[in-house]
């Protein structure tokens, strides 16, 4: 398996070598494309430096040395990419050695597979930052199931399975198409909004769950602990599978799931969050309202079989 790794890099400087060099010593990488984005710091010197030094490390730039945000640069990553298979990395995470040797099984046994996902650790880059991340999300990232390619779009509305982090997942080039890209619209949640996708059009399957494939690092500039913009951004993604008919998905299930995570995420339904006062059944009744208030989505939601179970 040859593989092409794409890193976005935005103010990543203390961080980019370790990244690029767990990248390297895979032997399934033939190719490294940094995407510098518009950093402040001195990461592109060190993207120019680390171009220079590795003849399968290329640099892209955006024209006029524009930050224009993870999306735009992974998308341009992947149109540059010349390897079968593609793979993702920020630039402040790790790859742990070996990282696609049970990859390349999967996809060998099963030829049929787009894309397979694993497991992702945590590295505190600020032992200071263990508490306040805990307290937010677990440790490892990834799905405690492994839900046959036809399912997972359901285990990923109901949210109580985990996500996949893009550390671990690796795409067939082959399989992606123009139209399936990440929306430069999403400054957070674009992994998230492309993975649900995926998985509505291609076929991923899920590696063990218990092995860690990579480690992504925690530090104080992480955008995960502005509360409120991570809020927003995922109110939009979720809104945009509703706004989309749920891609496709006839898993009536899943959408009125999707639908719930929708209402948990919006401002009116926050005071009711933590503690969760009165709990499911003040869920029920704001899912109910938002349902009234959109009479289209309840028609589509009342005209779709419920998938199985």
């Amino acid at each position: 398996m040859h593989l092409s790794v794409i890193i976005p890099v935005y103010n990543a400087a203390p961080y980019l070598e370790a990244a690029v060099a767990s990248a390297l010593t895979q032997p399934e990488t033939r190719e490294v494309i940094l995407v510098e984005d518009g950093s402040s710091d001195n990461s592109r010197a060190i993207c120019e430096q680390l171009a220079a030094r590795h003849q399968i490390v290329h640099l892209l730039r955006h024209p006029d040395s524009a930050n224009l945000g993870a999306s735009v640069s992974r998308n341009a990553g992947m149109s540059r990419a010349t390897q079968d298979y593609i793979a993702f990395l920020d630039a402040d995470d790790t790859f742990l050695p070996g990282r696609f040797h049970e990859t390349a099984q999967i996809f060998s046994a099963y030829p049929d597979t787009d894309g397979v996902y694993e497991t992702v650790g945590t590295r505190y880059h600020d032992a200071s930052m263990r508490a306040r991340h805990q307290a937010r999300e677990k440790e490892h990232i990834g799905l405690s199931v492994t839900p046959e390619p036809d399912q997972l779009f359901r285990a990923l509305a109901l949210g109580r399975y985990g996500f996949i982090h893009l550390d671990g997942l690796v795409l067939r080039r082959a399989a992606l198409t123009p139209d399936l890209q990440f929306d430069p619209e999403l400054i957070q949640c674009q992994d998230s909004d492309f993975i649900l996708r995926a998985s509505r059009r291609l076929q991923l399957r899920g590696g063990n769950p218990s092995r860690i494939v990579a480690m992504r690092g925690i530090h104080s500039s992480n955008r995960i602990f502005d509360h409120q913009q991570a809020m927003h951004y995922r109110r939009r993604f979720l809104q945009k599978c509703i706004d989309h008919h749920f891609y496709g998905s006839q898993d009536m299930i899943a959408n009125l799931y999707i639908v719930s995570r929708r209402v948990g995420a919006g401002r009116a339904y926050r005071p009711f969050r933590h503690p969760r006062i009165l709990g499911l059944p003040v869920k029920l009744l704001f899912v109910a309202c938002y349902l009234l208030g959109h009479p289209a989505i309840l028609v589509r939601l009342l005209s779709r079989s419920s998938g199985s179970v």
